[in-house]
C-alpha cells in the first residue's frame, strides 16, 4: 500500500469501510506529499488512494483504475480563515459564501 504522511488514516479507514480493517498489507511505502504517492502508483510500486478529482485525468486516460469503485470515503471537510479583525468585511462575507458554492457543486 502506498501511503502520504498528510493522511496518515486513510488506508485504515477504507478497509474499515471495505469491511477489512483486520488486513495487514505485506508491504508499504510512505510518501511526504499525495502527488509523489500518485507518481508511486503510475510507476506500479503499489496502490494508492486520493481524492478523485485530483486524479481524473489518469483515470479518464487509462493510467490508473479504480479497482473497487463501490467503496468510498466520505469528503474531508474544508475551513476558510481569516483575521478576527475582518470578520464583519463585506468582501471576506462575498469570499466566503463563494467557497461555499464552490464546495457544493463539486461535493
Amino acid at each position: 500500500l502506498l501511503h502520504v504522511t498528510s493522511m496518515p488514516r486513510l488506508w485504515r479507514d477504507w478497509l474499515t469501510e471495505a469491511g477489512h480493517s483486520a488486513l495487514e498489507p505485506a508491504a508499504a511505502l510512505t510518501f511526504d506529499h499525495f502527488y509523489l504517492t500518485i507518481q508511486a502508483a503510475l510507476d506500479g510500486l503499489g496502490v494508492a488512494m486520493g481524492p478523485t478529482a485530483l486524479i481524473a485525468d489518469d483515470l479518464a486516460g487509462g493510467r490508473l483504475v479504480t479497482p473497487f469503485p463501490a467503496i468510498s470515503l466520505p469528503a474531508r471537510s474544508y475551513f476558510a480563515y481569516f483575521p478576527a479583525g475582518r470578520s464583519n468585511d463585506p468582501h471576506s462575507a462575498v469570499f466566503c459564501d463563494w467557497l461555499e458554492q464552490q464546495g457544493r457543486m463539486t461535493g
